[in-house]
């Protein structure tokens, strides 16, 4: 029985910290596709978003049995993302050369 309680509660554990680093490389990507709406460079970073939401939504399918509790684990995901990009904005971004 503690196995069975350790197991799901590492499981819980590692929910939240996928969640997590799905919310910061999120953010991270919007800020830059906000930053670089005019440029080019916006092309790469809105596919490396797409890449992330993906695989996001792919590892909460295999690792929550239910439908319903992947689909409320990324809808909590995506209203803390957003609350985050309304509350601090974007990081503000740009291209500068490097001197070699």
């Amino acid at each position: 029985m503690s196995n069975k309680k350790t197991s799901s509660l590492m499981k819980e554990v590692n929910i939240i910290f996928e969640s997590i680093e799905f919310i910061i490389l999120s953010y991270l990507l919007l800020s830059s596709m906000y930053s670089f709406r005019t440029n080019v460079v916006y092309i790469l970073f809105f596919a490396v978003n797409v890449v992330v939401i993906r695989k996001f939504w792919t590892w909460l399918k295999r690792d929550l049995m239910s439908n319903i509790a992947v689909v409320v684990v990324f809808t909590i995901c995506m209203i803390v993302l957003t609350v985050l990009f309304l509350i601090f904005g974007y990081l503000s971004m740009s291209i500068e050369p490097v001197g070699i």
